[in-house]
């Protein structure tokens, strides 16, 4: 999920990845990814496969009664991915609601939850990746493609000239953080001491801007 994490050139990229690296450089400790699919995320975790989340994960209630937030990196929320001939039938978050359009998510996603829940005229179609659900878009075999905002801003920007954009408005406001065991208090404590001091020393908001140039 560009630019959050992926795989370029054989090796991890993207926020994560950096943000990964420079906690285990903080902590004095090699870092070792661990691919999973994204709705086994939680329960991998929980069954200690890996010891944090760092993935782009939504804080929510429900992900909250199983799991330790860190204190989040990033504010942002949903957004829409349109071709450029429908945006302006879109001004609102309330005309996105009540469309009767075909509208793609990421399968197990605060989105396709969102859709699940909210827009509820709309043809639904789950994809597994972004990639392919801005192809799905660009192809006409869709209307609007919902997604986390930092997700979103990729295909919007790689993918300008194949005539799709983002609508300029959240759907949601929403908060990105990294997921512990909740029995896992040291780690807790020194993920969000190294939080704190990217923020303070602005090594955060430099690579944000740098993989998010749309958020700033």
């Amino acid at each position: 999920s560009p630019p959050i994490i992926f795989k370029q050139a054989g090796d991890y990229a993207g926020v994560e990845a950096e943000l990964a690296r420079g906690l285990g450089n903080a902590l004095g400790m090699n870092i070792q990814f661990v691919d999973c699919p994204w709705n086994e995320l939680i329960p991998a975790l929980l069954d200690g496969k890996f010891d944090i989340i760092m993935s782009g994960m939504t804080i929510t209630e429900q992900r909250s009664v199983r799991i330790a937030f860190t204190s989040p990196y990033l504010t942002a929320g949903q957004m829409c991915l349109v071709r450029n001939e429908l945006r302006n039938s879109y001004p609102t978050t309330e005309a996105v609601r009540f469309t009767t359009k075909r509208v793609g998510t990421r399968k197990g996603t605060t989105g396709d939850f969102l859709v699940q829940q909210n827009l509820i005229l709309a043809k639904k179609e789950p994809f597994s990746s972004p990639a392919k659900g801005a192809q799905a878009l660009i192809d006409g075999r869709i209307d609007l493609f919902v997604d986390d905002a930092a997700i979103i801003w990729w295909p919007a920007a790689t993918c300008e000239s194949k005539g799709i954009t983002t609508l300029p408005f959240f759907l949601t406001r929403e908060e990105i953080a990294w997921g512990v065991r909740k029995d896992n208090t040291r780690l807790l404590a020194s993920a969000n001491r190294f939080t704190e001091a990217w923020k303070q020393n602005g090594r955060l908001r430099e690579l944000l801007k740098r993989w998010m140039p749309h958020a700033f």
